[in-house]
Order: structure tokens, then sequence, then C-alpha cells
């Protein structure tokens, strides 16, 4: 790997999410509370309702993996009135997620709705911290779940309340129990299930991000929107390293289908465009631009821009040059992530081509992988050799090279006037 490559491998952006376990009255564990989190000390900072919520779902799905996070079990997020009326929650998959409505929503008559619709979808649905008031009672008939304070609500209180969730069929689960006696006395009042500082406090999961270019993510939102061809998205997307990754990891998180894409195109119409649209939004939401750069992302740049280049000339008639790009665009992430690729690779959706350059560096777009490595450690019989295998003419590559360079440094400069 070149000297640029080995100076940016320590620069990392942390990811962090709180997870805490909600257990039946047997103490097994029966789903988890996803919480957000912005640093490894265990409190949440000052962030509206909104970007807390895009920030779990992105570091849920798109970084960590889902089924990572919640070992198979269901997990309960946080939504706002505004989350829910902004369709951010149909990202998740109904069969794994539960939505849990914030306290600080207003019932309303347009919230109703909203849950009617999320129920029909086959989303289950929470009211947290849930304190009765005459403007929820229709909710009651919707929603599967209620969460009580135990501090909150007075020893009468909490009675009256499970009693009431139960004639309406509902799961209730105590929140904030901290000891033995309240554990043993939810128990006996009848509540399902039970949440914590008794069982355990909120566990911080960490990864590494990487960062999206806030033009870039622009730039796709304005394509999508305008209704842009398949190819053209493809192309915007496969030139930033950390929005690809978590979106292909966002397509194996949610399991779009058991088979491995054909191709990137296919793994992107999987999505659809409506969910494309929706995680470019949350990636707004949750995304902050970082003060620092990684020389690795101006290197991935810089192979995809390559690859797409060789691609281009056309030596090699089954490469398609979008995944040319993203192979180049992706083939740092073991480094930018310290991972091992294998690990990486398998929880992403991505065209077993693609997997086997990654992996192997394993035919046509393997061999331009390999390309890249022996250009940038300057080894002049393997570029020859290489050559040799793509049919391309190692007299050409100087011009190739000045023309991916060219395409770079744009990239970059429209990146830094974003």
């Amino acid at each position: 790997m070149s000297s640029q490559a080995a100076s940016g491998a320590d620069l990392k952006f942390p990811a962090f999410l709180a997870r805490q376990p909600i257990l039946d009255a047997d103490e097994r564990i029966v789903g988890y509370e996803l919480l957000y989190r912005d640093t490894q000390h265990n409190a949440a900072t000052g962030l509206d309702a909104r970007r807390a919520t895009a920030s779990v779902i992105v570091n849920t799905l798109g970084i960590m993996g889902l089924h990572d996070v919640s070992g198979g079990q269901p997990v309960y997020i946080n939504f706002d009135a505004a989350d829910l009326c902004d369709n951010a929650a149909e990202l998740l998959p109904p069969e794994r997620v539960v939505l849990e409505i914030l306290e600080t929503a207003t019932p309303s008559a347009e919230l109703l709705a909203r849950c009617r619709d999320w129920k029909r979808m086959g989303y289950r649905l929470a009211l947290d911290d849930f304190v009765y008031r005459p403007a929820w009672e229709p909710f009651l008939d919707v929603v599967d779940i209620v969460k009580l304070d135990v501090r909150e609500l007075a020893t009468a209180a909490l009675q009256a309340h499970v009693r009431q969730a139960k004639t309406h069929g509902l799961t209730v689960i105590a929140e904030k129990v901290e000891d033995r006696g309240e554990f043993e006395h939810c128990r006996q009042i009848g509540c399902d299930a039970f949440q914590g500082y008794f069982f355990a406090r909120p566990e911080i999961l960490e990864d590494t991000k990487l960062p999206a270019a806030g033009i870039a993510l622009l730039d796709l939102l304005r394509r999508v929107q305008d209704d842009a061809d398949p190819p053209d998205l493809e192309r915007a997307l496969s030139r930033d390293t950390g929005l690809l990754y978590r979106l292909l990891r966002y397509a194996g998180s949610v399991s779009f289908g058991a088979r491995p894409p054909q191709n990137l195109r296919s793994a992107l119409a999987r999505l659809g465009r409506r969910n494309l649209q929706r995680w470019l939004m949350l990636e707004l939401y949750a995304s902050a631009r970082n003060a620092g750069t990684d020389p690795l992302l101006d290197l991935a740049g810089y192979r995809a821009e390559l690859m797409t280049v060789l691609a281009e000339t056309g030596r090699h008639p089954l490469i398609e040059v979008e995944e040319a790009c993203a192979v180049g665009c992706l083939s740092l992430l073991d480094t930018l992530l310290h991972r091992p690729m294998a690990q990486i690779i398998d929880g992403i959706a991505l065209p077993d081509a693609m997997r086997t350059a990654l992996l192997a560096h394993d035919g046509p777009l393997g061999d331009m992988l390999s390309l890249m490595q022996a250009l940038e450690q300057a080894d002049t019989n393997a570029v020859a050799r290489i050559c040799g295998q793509l049919g391309l003419p190692a007299e050409e590559l100087p011009a190739l090279q000045a023309r991916a360079l060219k395409a770079q440094r744009q990239l970059v400069e429209a990146m830094g006037s974003g």
C-alpha cells in the first residue's frame, strides 16, 4: 500500500449506539430499545428527537447491521410524531422493529391516521412513558404495547394503567425498574416485560463511520427526485465510499432478498427509489461535516475514477463501468474500518463479481483492482503482466491516470464548495 494510504489508516470517525435489553417475566431477553449516543459517555446529549432517530437508524442499518445489534430480537426505536409523518420508519423491516412513539408526541387525528397506516404495513407500535389522557383513548385500540414508567406513576396509578391496558389486549412493559422489589411488584400486577437498571444499563456499541460528503448527498437526492436513470444514480453513488458502503450495508441488513443481486443496478433496484430517497434524507439528518479529511478516502476516490476510466476503454466486455467504479470505491474498506474485508463484505448486498474482486482479486474486476495496487506500489513487472491480462496496452496508462486524477480533483473541489 502506498505511503499516502498508510498515513490515513488511523483517522477514524466513530459511530455510537446504545441498547438496553427488555426482559420477560422469566428474565429472558425479548427485545432491545435502541438509544442515541454520540460518545462513549452513557448519556444522550441535547440533540433534537428527529436527528437522534435518524442517527439511530443510520448507525443500526447502515453501519453496525441490524442483526448484529439485535441478536435476532425485536428492536424498539423512538419516533416523534414528525418522524412518523415523514415516512422514515418505512426503511425498517416491520417484522423486526417496534415503532416507539415518544411521550412528547401530541395525540392528534393525523398521528392516529398514521399509526393506522403503520399497522396496515405490519408494524407494531408502542406508546412510551404512557400516562393516560382521554385524547390517547383511540390510540389504545391501534397500538400493541404501552410502556409505563414506574418512577413516575404512583402505586395505585400504575395498577390502574396496567388494568386499563389489559382491557385493550395490550402488552405492558414496566420501565425504569431499579430493584428486585419493583420487579416482583410489577410482575404481580400483570406487567408482561421489564426494562431498567435492575437488569442492565444501556450498553454502548461503537463502530467506525465513513463520512459522506454533504454535496454528494444533495446531488443524489436531486437525481432521485428528478427521476434520473439508474445508470446516472449508479455513477453518482459509486463515487462516495462512505455513502455507498452504508447503503449496501442497509440493503444487506434488512434482507431485500436471500440471493445476492446480479449487479449493482439490481441491488439499488431492490431498495426502490422511495427507500433510496428516505435513506438519503436520513443521512442528511444524521451526518455532520467532519473537520478532517482522510487520505484513504481520497485514495479510494482516485481508485474509483481510474477503474471507471479503465472500464470505459471497453477492452474487457464483461466489465460494467459502474461496478468497476464501485469496486475501486469500496476497495479500502478493510483498512478504513479496521476489520477483515471478508467480515465487512458478509454484511452488505453485493453482486458476486464485485464480492469476488474485493475478497480474492479474482475475475476481470479483481485484475483491475490488482492493477491499482501495482501502480501504487510502482511494481512495473506486475503492471505489465496485469495489463496483458486485461488486453490493455501499458503505454496508454499514463493518459488514463491523468484523466482519472483530473476527475478526482474536480470531485474534491465540488465537495469542498458544498
